[in-house]
């Protein structure tokens, strides 16, 4: 866990924190064991890493991640561009991630971290249809901004509390353009809350123990219209919230 890791200037991949990005396994650069040093082997000082790529269907891919260390404070940015037509007309794909990583060590036994991410993606029909040349009928887009808050406080050698509070503001679109005579129907769905996670971890010679509080909160509001072309009707709103309490002990 991102919370776990201690202060260092292991680069954080954009992308390496993001989920349902659709891409090709050559274009996921993520490589787990290309840092992962012991703490023995790493200084302060500025660390940087870039990787680019591209390819037939006009794909072009590049990764920029700066990282350092001075004192008690680490830091890091990154940003993740993916571009590619797709395999056939209608089936492309866009995507923008950046990201920024402050940690400090506050003291010998806590430590705090502060993430920003940003994501935005533009996405074509990407469902297989069997037909040779079908019509792409659905868009996708997706705007999203993450701010993680994390405490990770050592209260002895086998006990540690770990607080995570992260808000989240996501805006999904869909589009589906449908043949006529049936309209093009167009689906936003918004989400913006907190999602917040305290857990005491103790590690005993026979035996573990992991206990936590978790709390959960979104507003999300939904808006579904019609287009025929020659006539709108009013669009559907429909405003809900979503909550949830856990506990958990094992």
């Amino acid at each position: 866990s991102q919370i776990l890791q201690p202060l260092g200037v292991n680069p954080i991949q954009p992308q390496a924190v993001e989920s349902n990005l659709n891409i090709i396994h050559i274009a996921d650069s993520v490589q787990s064991s290309l840092n992962e040093y012991s703490p023995l082997y790493v200084e302060e000082g500025l660390h940087g890493g870039f990787s680019a790529l591209a390819g037939n269907n006009s794909l072009v891919s590049d990764e920029l991640v700066l990282s350092g260390q001075h004192g008690r404070w680490a830091f890091n940015v990154g940003q993740f561009h993916y571009d590619t037509d797709g395999f056939r007309p209608g089936a492309d794909i866009t995507h923008d991630i950046y990201s920024v990583f402050l940690q400090n060590r506050l003291t010998d036994n806590l430590d705090i971290q502060l993430e920003y991410r940003d994501r935005e993606t533009d996405q074509g029909d990407l469902r297989q249809y069997f037909v040779i040349n079908p019509t792409p009928v659905e868009r996708q887009f997706l705007d999203q901004q993450t701010l993680r808050l994390g405490l990770n406080w050592a209260i002895t050698q086998r006990s540690r509390m770990l607080l995570s509070v992260t808000d989240i503001d996501r805006t999904t679109i869909s589009v589906n353009a449908l043949p006529a005579p049936s309209p093009t129907i167009t689906d936003q769905f918004e989400r913006e809350g907190q999602d917040i996670q305290l857990q005491y971890i103790h590690k005993a010679r026979n035996y573990n123990l992991v206990a936590g509080l978790g709390k959960y909160d979104f507003d999300s509001h939904y808006i579904e219209s019609l287009d025929f072309g020659f006539f709108q009707p009013p669009p559907t709103i429909n405003d809900d919230e979503f909550k949830q309490d856990q506990a958990y002990v094992y």
